[in-house]
């Protein structure tokens, strides 16, 4: 029920407001995704560095954290 001074909205008004939103969510979950991959990439080459050096008697750059 529509209170007085409200407009019911239209269904065309909230199919056209939810395609934003989900347009929104897609390119912030793409957004994300590249991320993922990109510190998914950093983290491997890190790692690969840490083997390629582990034999060499040095320290490594950075400590694990303790917990």
């Amino acid at each position: 029920m529509v209170e007085a001074g409200q407009e019911a909205s239209r269904p065309s008004t909230h199919a056209s407001a939810h395609r934003k939103e989900i347009h929104r969510l897609k390119q912030l979950l793409a957004e994300k995704t590249l991320e993922v991959d990109f510190f998914k990439g950093a983290l491997q080459k890190i790692e690969a560095r840490r083997q390629r050096n582990s034999g060499s008697g040095e320290m490594a750059s950075t400590t694990r954290s303790e917990k």
